[in-house]
Formats: structure tokens, C-alpha cells, sequence
């Protein structure tokens, strides 16, 4: 059986839904939300400007990791929005071909894809 499969058994739907009904709790897990709440539970990052050339906040869909490729070849790849696109479509197809979630474990074929690269 394969996580596609199982998603229609009740006690892994009802797993799932109990899962989900824990985001942002203490009990649960933390997601960066509208809410300042959210904010102390991230965790924090400190690093001096001129070590660094660029910097890049994503959601869990932009799945480069699908495609076996480091960070820095993501980086060298949306250098440009054209990039940024085709890296993105190049994610999507992915995912398209990884019908039963094997190549990347996840629980659905494809999450909410949000990128934001700053160069310094």
C-alpha cells in the first residue's frame, strides 16, 4: 500500500485531521502564521551581512530536494525569475511523475509552492 491508498482509510484520515488540529499549539507544531504568537516558536538564524549574498524563505512546496539538488544549485538557478520558474515547473513534474510519493516522502502530491530570494 502506498500513502495515496492509505489516505482513504478512516483511521489515517482521522489521524491526519487530529495531526492538522495541533498546528500552531503548544502540544502540537508551529508554522510562521499571521499571528506574532508564531514568531517565538521559529527558530532564529544569526549572521553577519557581508557572509552573506543571499538569503531565501520558502514553504514546505517549493520541494527542491525532489529534484537531489543543494541549496547552492538552487540558488544558482533563480538568479532570475525565468529561473525561478522553470525550477518551480521542474518541481511540479516531479511530483506529477512521483505518483505514490516514494521519490519524496510526503502526504499529497503537491502543497502551496512560496518563494522569496533576497540578494544582499
Amino acid at each position: 500500500m502506498n500513502i495515496t491508498e492509505a489516505r482513504y482509510y478512516t483511521e489515517i484520515e482521522k489521524m491526519i485531521k487530529e495531526n492538522r488540529a495541533k498546528k500552531n499549539t503548544d502540544e502540537g507544531y508551529w508554522i510562521l502564521g499571521t499571528c506574532i504568537e508564531t514568531v517565538g516558536h521559529g527558530t532564529i538564524f544569526e549572521e553577519k551581512a557581508e557572509n552573506l549574498s543571499s538569503i531565501m524563505l520558502h514553504s514546505d512546496g517549493f520541494n527542491y530536494e525532489i529534484l537531489n539538488l543543494s541549496i547552492k544549485e538552487v540558488l544558482e538557478q533563480c538568479r532570475t525569475q525565468e529561473g525561478l520558474i522553470n525550477l518551480q515547473n521542474r518541481i511540479r513534474l516531479a511530483e506529477e511523475d512521483d505518483e505514490y510519493f516514494t521519490k519524496q516522502l510526503r502526504l499529497k502530491k503537491h502543497d502551496d509552492m512560496s518563494v522569496v530570494i533576497n540578494e544582499i
